[in-house]
């Protein structure tokens, strides 16, 4: 007779973004010989089976409470971002009591408890049977994607999107998102190169800004190049010509606004920068 396999409960609750990885980590044991019970939401019954997983149902169960509260899934999250004591407040606490119970049946015969951070249900549970406890620490709303993207932010998703449409409007935001980001950190580091070559360098009025401003060009387009390369896409548009020509049309602005900046100091309208202090070696040097 074939012996049973070692036990684990899984238990979890939220969105998509807190059920996915413990899905993952169950089918993990499984691989590894365990028999996996995953429990959370009624919600996620029909997802769990079609993953291969043993389902046990808790509370609350999320559409319940949304119909309780009478918000959709986009309305919690949003308020849930704006109050901090919401989330325990109207939907872990008021079911506490409840999901021990339920977990406390279902984990009959287990050999360990893994439980998401705010699963409090399933910790009491692990410290009433005296079993091993493994806390899941997740942040869902960084788990971005145009089939299910975080609904508690003010970006303009499209929520369980159904069309083609719909989804490739959620991919062009996000695209647009983490290329947003992409060029912040690229334009910052590429300015502290800059003014790093200006309080470095002798005085020398537009020769040190010209030399700021290659390498911060310099820096800001091999950086793009290096992403674009990372991803796979865009490598077209870092071609010789097509770099000499961006460098010569960011030089000639470069040299418009330097010009009408040393226009406005001679006119009085504006001050001139003040200049690193020169260290020591470099006074012996002069």
């Amino acid at each position: 007779m074939r012996a049973a396999l070692p036990k684990i409960l899984i238990a979890t609750f939220g969105s998509l973004g807190d059920l996915y990885p413990f899905v993952a980590l169950g089918q993990a044991l499984q691989r590894e010989g365990f028999a996996v019970v995953v429990a959370t939401s009624e919600t996620y019954r029909d997802l769990i089976i079609e993953e291969g997983l043993c389902f046990a149902a808790i509370r609350p169960d999320v559409e319940e409470a949304a119909a309780r509260l009478g918000m959709d899934l986009g309305e919690i999250a949003r308020r849930m971002s704006a109050d901090d004591g919401f989330l325990f407040q109207r939907l872990i606490f008021p079911f506490l009591h409840e999901a021990f119970e339920q977990l406390y049946a279902v984990s009959e015969g287990a050999v360990a408890v893994v439980a998401h951070s705010i699963a409090f249900a399933a910790h009491a549970v692990a410290e009433k049977r005296g079993l091993p406890l493994f806390v899941v620490t997740l942040s869902p709303l960084m788990l971005y994607s145009a089939y299910d993207p975080p609904l508690g932010t003010r970006a303009p998703f499209v929520a369980a999107p159904r069309r083609t449409l719909a989804l490739a409007y959620n991919r062009a935001l996000l695209r647009a998102f983490a290329w947003g980001a992409a060029l912040g950190a690229v334009a910052f580091a590429a300015t502290l190169a800059a003014q790093w070559v200006k309080d470095h360098l002798q005085q020398g009025g537009g020769a040190i800004a010209a030399a700021a401003f290659l390498t911060a060009f310099a820096i800001y387009e091999g950086s793009l190049f290096a992403i674009s390369l990372f991803f796979g896409s865009g490598i077209s548009n870092f071609t010789p010509a097509i770099v000499r020509r961006i460098l010569a049309i960011n030089f000639a602005a470069f040299a418009a606004f330097y010009l009408l900046h040393r226009l406005g100091v001679f006119a009085g309208l504006a001050k001139e920068p003040p200049q690193p202090r020169l260290t020591a070696a470099r006074e012996r040097q002069a």
